[in-house]
């Protein structure tokens, strides 16, 4: 069981599947022409619609917001903190400066 976290975009999961039929079914077969080769691939393409699983969340309610919580008063406590990481000095002069 592979679980997935909520920041992965569905791209990542379509390309999983496209890599899971590959390497499942496509390497191990000849294919005489491209409709046996169609078929393969949607062969366990239909199958996996035909048993749809559905999404299960696995935190609660709370959990989630307090992770709202926590982001949001860092990001107003910080200005670009969570995108840029701690403010370095670095010695260097300002390019305005004369």
């Amino acid at each position: 069981m592979r679980l997935t976290r909520t920041s992965t975009s569905w791209p990542s999961l379509v390309g999983r599947r496209f890599r899971d039929i590959t390497s499942e079914r496509l390497r191990r077969s000849v294919f005489i022409g491209a409709p046996a080769l169609a078929a393969a691939i949607d062969g366990p393409i239909a199958h996996h619609h035909t048993q749809p699983k559905p999404f299960i969340r696995v935190e609660g309610v709370a959990d989630l917001l307090q992770k709202v919580i926590r982001t949001s008063s860092r990001l107003r406590s910080e200005p670009n903190a969570a995108r840029h990481g701690p403010v370095r000095k670095t010695g260097r002069r300002s390019r305005t400066a004369a």
